[in-house]
């Protein structure tokens, strides 16, 4: 993507589920290895490969910004612009949005849900 840009984010889940969306400096880390826990139900099936399809994919080791939260709409959408300045090529970012709930889909202990994580490489 060529900066300068505003990127939109669209959120999907039930009405009134709280998320945040988080950014890294890192390219995202498939199968992360933190947090450690077993499937939800309320997405896509996990890979053979991950054996899961809950991990916050976002490197630990790397700086991570919380860019936004908020709740879902009334019908269950979020969409989020996100400006992103001119940027010195290349950059790769990863994004990732984690929400708190639905109770049904969440995975314990942490009562979180995870959404799968995003490299985006700008020039």
């Amino acid at each position: 993507m060529v900066t300068p840009l505003t990127m939109t984010f669209n959120v999907s889940a039930k009405p009134g589920v709280a998320y945040a969306i988080f950014l890294s400096t890192c390219p995202c880390n498939a199968c992360g290895v933190f947090p450690v826990m077993p499937s939800s139900p309320c997405v896509t099936p996990a890979s053979t490969l991950c054996g899961s399809n809950q991990f916050f994919e976002l490197l630990p080791a790397c700086p991570i910004i919380n860019l936004v939260g908020g709740t879902t709409s009334s019908t269950g959408a979020a969409n989020i612009p996100i400006f992103v300045p001119l940027v010195s090529p290349p950059v790769k970012l990863a994004f990732q949005t984690v929400f708190l709930g639905p109770v049904n889909c969440v995975v314990a202990p942490w009562n979180l849900l995870f959404s799968q994580a995003w490299t985006i490489g700008f020039s």
